[in-house]
């Protein structure tokens, strides 16, 4: 915690900083627009995470991709 604030920035840097690699699974529906956050984030982070990361956009089937 930084001044009383968590910092989920550096938590998650701990967190994976030995990962090989990690997953992220952006779920959610985009017709339906307050459910789309996941598939949103997904989408934000492209060309922002290291080589380690592999993006996936799952949308409302995530079981499709397990």
């Amino acid at each position: 915690m930084i001044g009383g604030k968590y910092n989920v920035q550096k938590e998650l840097k701990a967190w994976f900083s030995e990962a090989k690699r990690v997953v992220v699974a952006g779920i959610g529906n985009p017709i339906r627009m307050n459910d789309f956050v996941g598939v949103k984030v997904i989408q934000d982070l492209w060309g922002k995470v290291s080589e380690k990361v592999y993006l996936i956009e799952c949308e409302t089937v995530p079981e499709n991709f397990i």
